[in-house]
């Protein structure tokens, strides 16, 4: 699960007081009723703001485990913001005016809510839906370069179509964009993808690629000083989209590979913005002992520094292949191009050992591949500008 803590929710976990299926629950209550939890519990800690993603994929993978009751309460927090059920979830307030737009070309719609004094309305909402914000046209437009970038430049298959999300599918199979002031609440975080899709929920695992959606802060402007919004929305918007295609590759994988690999499309999206370099203290670059694929501690973060070693290793310089060509060994969707599902597949490989046939395959041993990173370590005033 994802690493938190230590913490009141830890402890209660390691003495068996809380199953792990109770804990997912607590932990992502913690992200829209933290105090709540606290009152509950005691010294609940704040998650990373980049932790909401695999957070809730905890909660979605143990959803069978739950009561009947707990269930309702995960379906709450995991419902999309225009459903109002939960009081905990973050959602629109009640007389919310819905706004939608949608990409002319690509499967990508933005969602938000017009009421001029709710808090998740965009700067600029005058309750006319019709008129669109410049928060929600920018956030468009940033989803649409990234998906330019990811899908059609990379090659990654685009996120499944949520056609089948009950009771909300945002009106139709794409993919689908929420704007929240997630920067004002008492847990403040930067976006998040998740799922609803009911091949998730199941009490087998006979699905491995969901499709997904995301929230993402309306505005940005609580994160930094007065023009570093776009940066902020930039970086997360590559980000959690490359969650949601990974989400169609296998939901449930290694932390250090999703967290990694997403760390490096925000940097691929927009190197001008340098946010992946604050991540790097908690990396094998500062701690050489820490094993590359640590998932815990924000090493799961910091891995993005090998992965970008391997696309430069490996002369990829411009298109990244080596990334998809990982997620492709460690596919398990019934979407596989090697095979029909999970339960006939030659790939359904789990992290490092996707890895090492990766390597393998471009002429590389791992060992020789990441001897090669450690001495580079040893010398970074020659390997690193």
């Amino acid at each position: 699960m994802t690493p938190t803590g230590p913490d009141a929710l830890t402890r209660a976990l390691a003495r068996g007081e809380l199953s792990e299926a109770d804990y997912a629950l607590e932990r992502a209550r913690s992200l829209f009723e933290l105090g709540r939890v606290r009152r509950e519990f005691g010294d609940v800690e704040r998650a990373n703001p980049r932790d909401a993603t695999p957070i809730l994929r905890d909660l979605v993978a143990r959803y069978h485990s739950l009561t009947p009751a707990d269930r309702a309460t995960a379906r709450g927090l995991l419902a999309r913001p225009t459903d109002s059920s939960d009081p905990g979830e973050h959602h629109y307030r009640s007389g919310a005016i819905l706004g939608k737009r949608c990409d002319s070309t690509r499967p990508l719609c933005v969602h938000w809510d017009e009421k001029t004094n709710h808090r998740d309305a965009p700067p600029g909402a005058d309750g006319n839906a019709a008129t669109i914000p410049a928060d929600v046209q920018a956030t468009l437009d940033t989803f649409a370069g990234v998906y330019d970038l990811e899908v059609d430049t990379y090659g990654y298959l685009a996120p499944l179509p949520d056609g089948s999300s009950t009771p909300d599918d945002g009106g139709d199979d794409r993919t689908d964009i929420y704007l929240a002031d997630l920067g004002g609440d008492l847990n403040p975080f930067f976006g998040y993808c998740t799922t609803d899709d009911p091949n998730a929920f199941g009490f087998h695992y006979d699905y491995y690629d969901v499709s997904a959606y995301c929230v993402v802060d309306e505005d940005f402007a609580e994160f930094g000083p007065p023009g570093t919004e776009q940066g902020f929305r930039d970086v997360t918007s590559a980000h959690e989209f490359f969650h949601a295609i990974q989400f169609h590759y296998d939901w449930l994988e290694d932390l250090w590979l999703m967290e990694g690999t997403a760390m490096v499309m925000e940097d691929q999206y927009a190197d001008d913005v340098n946010d992946n370099v604050n991540y790097l203290g908690n990396s094998v670059l500062t701690s050489p002992s820490v094993p590359v694929d640590r998932g815990s501690g924000g090493f799961e973060y910091g891995a993005w520094v090998w992965w970008r070693f391997v696309i430069e290793d490996l002369g990829q310089l411009v298109n990244p292949l080596v990334i998809r060509e990982e997620w492709e060994r460690v596919a398990a969707a019934s979407t596989d191009t090697d095979g029909p599902g999970p339960d006939n597949t030659t790939n359904d490989l789990y992290s490092l050992q996707g890895l090492r046939k990766v390597a393998s395959a471009n002429g590389h041993p791992f060992a020789d591949l990441y001897g090669k990173f450690a001495w580079a370590n040893r010398l970074p005033f020659i390997f690193y500008e």
